[in-house]
């Protein structure tokens, strides 16, 4: 195996079920945890280590990496690096079961901004509008705000006199929010997306469903602008266009599904003896360079599709353990031993056991836990893994 197939593990950031992770433009990884907990991972120096240690190098080279590991009193939801207007990204906004945002700043200072929700906040976005960078929270009470974090207050992009409390209502929960250019796109718990844009939020550009028979699990607009792929809890990937005229390209197929699953309470002799153990679609993201498609999911697979010519580029092997959120960044290292990974990319993973969502007595304190540890993994990725095959 080479060293760029090799996966290497990071510390365990919490027991708890990972909900998101997010690199930075300095390749600093962030993860949170359902309990509270906020890791910021030094990961060039982790791969730094782990590439010196695999090459059988002496410790002489190696470094403490510059972690950094807060909790909250809270159960974290979502979270995002901003970029601020000096241009460092390393201040980070958090969207809390609680109804609140929280802003932690480089000296681990916890200050709250925004309107407080009814409900979580279970998504939160950074995106740059009009020369502006914006905040997006969407929430489970069946609103979004936008946040302008130079003041605190809600920055009225699409009225023009926004105050702190000024939301945006939508027909339901919200589940996922993403951006691209002026387009914002949402997706809720009645199997609806609603399409806006940034420009003018009075009311969406567009409502359409979702297409599934079960609700969207996960949301990313496409690099180019054109689009957005979603994914389903019902083992389903989506290809949905913004342009009208070119919806009879849209389509969708199945996948992260264990062929084969015999059914013991089936009818015996019935034709459903053998059925599909299906694996929600929990994480979607693009290649930077290739704008080819990941996808990862509950069966604990990472898959590569190129979703133009509609094939699937590679399949990661299996682990025995739920995939929760998964993203992909760039980063430019030279190594001793003669090791280079400039111009590669590097695939972080966090897997979580959710299995003691399975338990019978919701009272079982003692089961209710993960009983594994969730982890977070990354991967070198070699110049041309993720490349579309050439027709």
């Amino acid at each position: 195996m080479s060293r760029t197939n090799k996966l290497f593990e990071l510390p365990s950031p919490s027991q708890d079920i990972i909900t998101s992770l997010k690199f930075n433009d300095s390749s600093r990884l962030l993860c949170t945890s359902f309990d509270g907990t906020v890791t910021i991972y030094d990961v060039k120096q982790h791969v730094h280590n782990m590439i010196n240690e695999s090459n059988g190098g002496d410790n002489s080279d190696i470094e403490k990496p510059n972690d950094t590991q807060v909790t909250l009193n809270t159960t974290i939801l979502d979270a995002t690096w901003f970029l601020n207007q000096n241009g460092s990204d390393d201040s980070i906004y958090i969207g809390c079961a609680d109804g609140y945002i929280r802003n932690l700043n480089v000296r681990n200072q916890l200050s709250e901004i925004g309107s407080r929700h009814k409900l979580g906040v279970c998504k939160i976005k950074s995106m740059n509008y009009n020369g502006m960078n914006l905040l997006i929270a969407g929430s489970w009470d069946k609103s979004f705000q936008i946040i302008d974090p130079r003041n605190g207050n809600g920055s009225g992009a699409g009225s023009g006199s926004g105050t702190s409390s000024e939301k945006f209502t939508i027909s339901n929960k919200i589940f996922n929010i993403d951006t691209i250019n002026e387009k914002l796109v949402l997706s809720t718990s009645d199997r609806l997306i609603n399409i806006f844009d940034i420009r003018n939020l009075s009311k969406p550009l567009s409502i359409r469903e979702n297409g599934f028979k079960y609700q969207t699990r996960s949301l990313k607009c496409m690099p180019n602008g054109d689009g957005f792929i979603q994914g389903s809890i019902e083992g389903r990937v989506s290809v949905e266009y913004f342009d009208q005229h070119k919806n009879q390209d849209s389509y969708a197929f199945k996948c992260h599904r264990i062929s084969g699953i015999n059914d013991e309470n089936s009818v015996p002799n019935s034709n459903n003896n053998n059925l599909d153990l299906v694996g929600p679609i929990n994480s979607i993201n693009f290649h930077k360079d290739f704008g080819t498609l990941f996808t990862g999911g509950s069966d604990g697979h990472v898959c590569i599709w190129d979703y133009n010519s509609r094939k699937r580029i590679k399949q990661y092997g299996k682990l025995d353990i739920n995939l929760s959120v998964m993203e992909t960044d760039h980063l430019s290292l030279n190594f001793t031993q003669g090791f280079n990974t400039s111009n590669s990319g590097i695939l972080a993973v966090g897997y979580s056991n959710d299995g003691f969502k399975n338990i019978a007595n919701t009272n079982d304190i003692k089961n209710s836990q993960p009983i594994v540890k969730s982890k977070v993994l990354i991967k070198l990725m070699n110049e041309k893994e993720g490349l579309p095959k050439k027709k």
